[in-house]
């Protein structure tokens, strides 16, 4: 399995720039590189914070038991969302996570890339609304957990 800095270093481009790595702490998901088009399509860089840090307890306790259980499993992850943003329009985005390698002594780390074709305008925050349409474990060669991913809502 690759490390995070060797999938970024020779994903294509139009992927970097929609791609972000989280480090696993024992309470956040914490971003450890943003992809450009991100920090300009969420209008921030998360560098060093939760991923989930400026939404609500429950979200964010999902997001990392989904990102430990990726870790853990050795399995990827991809959802399909439907997000209503700051000015109104709806969208869809899809996004899909899996593990990585991790040099020794670093944390574990979970790289997603999120599917370019559905980022909103610029400066225009996606997850005014946010609603899971679908979310599954994908197997990526050692199979998925035997229980559903847990249910991400705002």
């Amino acid at each position: 399995m690759p490390t995070s800095e060797a999938i970024l270093d020779t994903m294509p481009g139009r992927f970097v720039s929609t791609a972000y790595v989280v480090e696993l702490t024992e309470s956040a998901s914490v971003v450890r590189f943003q992809g450009t088009d991100l920090v300009t399509q969420w209008g921030v860089n998360r560098t060093g914070q939760d991923i989930g840090g400026h939404r609500s307890s429950k979200l964010q306790a999902a997001i990392l038991a989904i990102n430990r259980t990726i870790v853990e499993r050795v399995c990827g992850y991809i959802s399909q969302s439907s997000n209503t943003t700051s000015r109104g329009r709806d969208i869809d985005i899809c996004i899909i996570r899996l593990p990585v390698a991790v040099k020794a002594g670093r944390r574990p780390r979970v790289v997603a890339c999120v599917d370019e074709s559905y980022l909103p305008g610029e400066r225009e925050e996606a997850w005014k609304k946010y609603r899971v349409v679908g979310h599954a474990w994908c197997d990526i060669g050692a199979g998925v957990p035997d229980f559903p991913p847990n249910p991400i809502t705002q």
